[in-house]
């Protein structure tokens, strides 16, 4: 668990992990140099439950390092990360165990996931992974562009993963920016697939201060937003796929990051985005049959 100032919602957090049916696992606590009461909150925690084990920064890093020095101490076969402000349902870490154990070629297992938005009506609350989950394609590259077309939340991240496949990765490269959990999940795809568990037994929470509310956080790392350039298309180089691939994958990210936002201003034009898309998901499609990939 990296953590930054995240007093509000903590000990909720950590109250989900402590009441997990399956108990057999260590939680590791990054605190980057908080300055409002997370150390008392973590110092509170790890003396009722010796599975909790904090280590406290000495000043502040980016939010990347933050996430990215949490594998590199891990020492199980399974690892996942969990924000501070996040729910997860008692059975949640017992599934998932199950999972991987019964697919010992899946790199990444995942449940449903709501988001839970301050002020929002339960009743409308939208689950997603519901129909078509992404990464149960065969290819690598398969399994990366369907996570472009239909991971949408983006929850996935914060599943578990087999740990030899996550340190193979780059991890959190800032190339990707704010959109670095984007960036890990499609080198991971390439690794090996991933199973969703059909029930929602994860709530992500949105409120004023997540990480993607603020520029003004410190664990923003200057805020880089989606983006193509020179470092993020040398990124995608290192992938495990062929040149072909990862062509095909460069013409998909490229369509990721114009349909977000900011958009080019012609855009804006009723049925141009869509057409734009779809159009574009189809053309790739079809080179991706020619190619044989």
């Amino acid at each position: 668990m990296p953590v930054y100032n995240g007093a509000n919602y903590l000990a909720q957090t950590l109250d989900c992990w402590l009441r997990q049916d399956y108990s057999e696992f260590r939680m590791l606590v990054s605190d980057n140099a908080s300055t409002d009461a997370t150390p008392d909150i973590l110092a509170d925690y790890q003396r009722r439950d010796s599975r909790i084990v904090v280590k406290r920064r000495e000043s502040t890093v980016g939010a990347a390092e933050n996430f990215n020095g949490l594998p590199l101490e891990a020492d199980t076969p399974y690892f996942g990360w969990s924000a501070h402000d996040d729910l997860r349902e008692p059975a949640f870490l017992g599934k998932l165990v199950a999972v991987l154990d019964k697919h010992p070629h899946a790199v990444l297992a995942y449940t449903r996931v709501h988001l839970l938005k301050e002020g929002e009506d339960p009743a409308e609350r939208r689950t997603y992974y519901e129909v078509d989950p992404p990464g149960t394609e065969r290819s690598g590259l398969g399994r990366a562009i369907g996570a472009l077309r239909r991971a949408r939340s983006w929850g996935l991240v914060y599943g578990l993963m087999r740990l030899p496949a996550v340190v193979r990765t780059h991890l959190f490269h800032t190339p990707m920016g704010l959109v670095a959990d984007v960036g890990f999940v499609l080198e991971l795809a390439t690794l090996g697939s991933f199973v969703c568990v059909p029930e929602v037994l994860l709530r992500l929470r949105i409120h004023a201060q997540n990480m993607t509310a603020t520029n003004a956080d410190p664990m923003f790392d200057d805020g880089r937003g989606r983006r193509l350039d020179a470092e993020a298309r040398a990124f995608i180089e290192t992938f495990p796929l062929s040149q072909s691939e990862k062509k095909l994958l460069l013409r998909e990210v490229m369509v990721w990051c114009r349909k977000g936002k900011p958009r080019p201003i012609w855009m804006k034009i009723p049925g141009a985005r869509w057409s734009y898309v779809h159009g574009s998901r189809r053309l790739i499609d079809l080179m991706g049959k020619v190619r044989g990939v």
